[in-house]
Formats: structure tokens, C-alpha cells, sequence
């Protein structure tokens, strides 16, 4: 899903006909949006390594990434960025990541907590769960034993 911010600084999920549905504001888990996009801005690599076709093999980049997403980040009135991220393997540590910037001439090895918020916000739920009007009522089965 493609989440931008309003004016009010607020994530949502525009419409795109064909693609997706729009889910206000309000329906976000706002919180972990933003621990996620601020993720992003924060992350370091530890070390790279080239871009070559047996590297994105042996990290597990190919032929398909664990996690691949996109952004869009507006840097100035006139400046936009809209990277292509791929997240492969972890380490053998399992303490970071393969990643690639699509175009980028190099796989880099980011820390496990500088992803976790952004693969948090890949695979749980970024919609606000509803909440009960009404509090459900607890009875006692009543099983027969013969």
C-alpha cells in the first residue's frame, strides 16, 4: 500500500483506481507509520558489498527479495525521491540485513533494529482494530457426559 501524509501531518492510503482503496486517516495505526518512516531516515549501514548478480544470489535478493516496497518523500517544493527498497537474507548472525536500493551499484548490511519498525509495518495490520460497542458476554458450556 502506497501511505502518504495530509496536512496535518497524518498518514493515510490514497485511492488508486485499480490498486487500492483509500483508508482515512483515522483507520491508521499512526504510531507505527511513523516509527517506520522514521526508520527509514535513520538507517546505517554497517558494510557493502558490489552489486553483482552472485551477491544478489548469495543474499537472497534474487530472483525474488524477502520484502521489496517503495516511498515517496518529498525533499523540497521541487525535489522528489521515490526509492525502490529490497530487504534480502539476514546475516548469519541474524543481527542485519541485505538490502538494495534499486539502481544503487551496491547491497548494503543494515542493522536488524533500523528495519524492524519498517518489516513491523510490512506484515502486521497498519489498520486501527475496531473496537467493541458492546461487551461481550461469557457463559458456561454445559457439556453432558454419559
Amino acid at each position: 500500500k502506497l501511505l502518504m501524509r495530509n496536512a496535518e501531518g497524518l498518514w493515510y492510503v490514497p485511492d488508486i483506481q485499480d490498486v487500492q482503496e483509500r483508508i482515512s486517516a483515522d483507520e491508521i495505526h499512526q504510531d507505527l507509520v511513523e516509527r517506520a518512516a522514521s526508520a527509514i531516515s535513520l538507517m546505517a549501514t554497517e558494510q557493502w558489498y558490489d552489486a553483482t548478480a552472485e551477491n544478489f544470489n548469495l543474499f537472497g535478493l534474487t530472483p525474488d527479495p524477502t520484502y521489496r516496497f517503495r516511498f515517496r518523500a518529498q525533499i523540497s517544493d521541487a525535489q522528489v525521491i521515490e526509492p525502490t527498497i529490497e530487504i534480502g537474507d539476514a546475516n548469519l548472525d541474524n543481527v542485519a540485513y541485505y538490502v538494495w536500493i534499486q539502481g544503487d551499484t551496491r547491497i548494503f548490511l543494515v542493522p536488524q533494529p533500523y528495519l524492524e519498525y519498517l518489516l513491523n509495518m510490512l506484515t502486521d495490520n497498519i489498520l486501527v482494530s475496531p473496537t467493541l460497542t458492546e461487551t461481550p458476554v461469557v457463559s458456561e458450556a454445559e457439556t453432558r457426559v454419559p
